[in-house]
């Protein structure tokens, strides 16, 4: 009466087993429903024994069905470890291979005694095959289980590495950027100060308000720039749909003060991007929008971004006066731009004429 059961339920655990070793490995919907429905039968097989026995009918045949059922998933599992090739699929296949070695010649043998073929392995030891495919089977998978602890701890060492690095970045990015870009306009303010200091004890107070509106514009110049840093090493702020609505309120901004329409279409997903790498796009794009502003001479500004397979197409396009794009000098502008695109291992495009407007396009690979 316990017997067969024990054996079903044996099974179904052997199979959850399977389950959550493979899922650790991939997911494949042919092996995933293969185990759902191979589980979803079991129980099944537990009530059909029951009414067997009530009815006194032989159960051999449950014994035979539960043993090949769990034989089907494995065979399964190894047509799909041999053609994705796997970590440690030569270790899983060789204890998918003792099962299923083991578990046919048991049956076999059962099938011969029952159909009178008397032998030592019929008679006395008809079950020495599933016990040495069961003994393989764990012997395998307890190697295969130890290698993929292994390989899960160097994982998780190399993604304590890979942040640690990223915040050693992020830390000399601020640091440049504080001694370069703000500790530079701060000396600036320091020495623009001395001067309208000295040009009041002169008396030429026409120089002063010209010294002072160079002090105020400097100073506006370090809160955007300190505003730009807290901003791209903040918490919460990885996504990038945040990124364009920042950039969008950005251009509006600057747009209205020299009356030019500002206009946006952002067609992407809500999916987060490195630190590193969103401040580089950031930094890339108001770079792009200030130029627009300061010498297109134009009517109309537009900012696109959208996505495109695995790349993310962002566009600023102007109506302006255009130049000729082969022959303009490079200045430290379009010079930041191409550094900042080299950065983000993105192709950086401009194409503009005299008289026809400027466009500035990025292709950048998402990750």
């Amino acid at each position: 009466y316990a017997n067969i059961p024990l054996i079903i339920i044996e099974n179904y655990f052997y199979l959850l087993f399977l389950q959550s070793f493979y899922i650790g490995l991939t997911n494949d919907d042919v092996v995933l429903k293969t185990l759902r429905y191979t589980l979803l039968i079991i129980p099944v097989l537990i009530l059909l024994f029951v009414v067997v026995k009530i009815l006194g009918t032989d159960t051999q045949a449950i014994y035979y069905s539960v043993k090949l059922l769990a034989v089907i998933p494995a065979f399964v599992i190894c047509y799909m470890l041999w053609k994705k090739k796997l970590l440690f699929f030569n270790l899983m296949l060789g204890g998918l291979a003792c099962t299923i070695a083991g578990t046919l010649l048991t049956v076999c043998m059962i099938i011969l005694r029952n159909n009178g073929i008397h032998h030592i392995l019929t008679d006395g030891y008809p079950l020495i095959f599933i016990r040495l495919g069961l003994l393989g089977d764990m012997i395998f998978y307890l190697a295969a289980i130890l290698k993929k602890w292994h390989y899960q701890e160097k994982e998780l060492a190399v993604q304590q590495i890979t942040k640690e690095l990223e915040v050693a970045n992020i830390r000399s990015r601020i640091s440049s950027q504080l001694h370069d870009d703000i500790g530079s306009t701060l000396s600036g303010i320091s020495i623009y100060s001395y001067m309208a200091s000295t040009q009041l004890q002169q008396g030429n107070h026409a120089n002063v308000q010209a010294t002072l509106q160079t002090i105020q514009q400097s100073a506006s110049e370090v809160v955007n720039k300190l505003g730009d840093v807290v901003w791209s090493v903040k918490t919460g702020q990885d996504s990038l749909q945040l990124l364009f609505e920042r950039l969008g309120q950005y251009g509006f901004d600057m747009c209205k003060a020299k009356d030019i329409d500002f206009k946006t279409s952002i067609l992407i997903s809500h999916f987060n991007i490195p630190a590193e790498n969103r401040y580089q796009l950031y930094l890339f794009c108001k770079e792009a929008i200030n130029n627009a502003i300061k010498y297109s001479d134009a009517g109309l500004l537009e900012l696109t971004a959208k996505e495109e397979g695995n790349l993310l197409e962002v566009n600023i396009a102007d109506n302006g006066k255009g130049f000729d794009a082969e022959t303009v000098k490079r200045g430290n502008g379009l010079n930041n731009m191409q550094q900042r695109a080299n950065e983000l291992g993105a192709d950086f495009k401009l194409r503009s004429k005299r008289g026809g407007g400027c466009l500035i396009s990025l292709k950048v690979k998402i990750t």
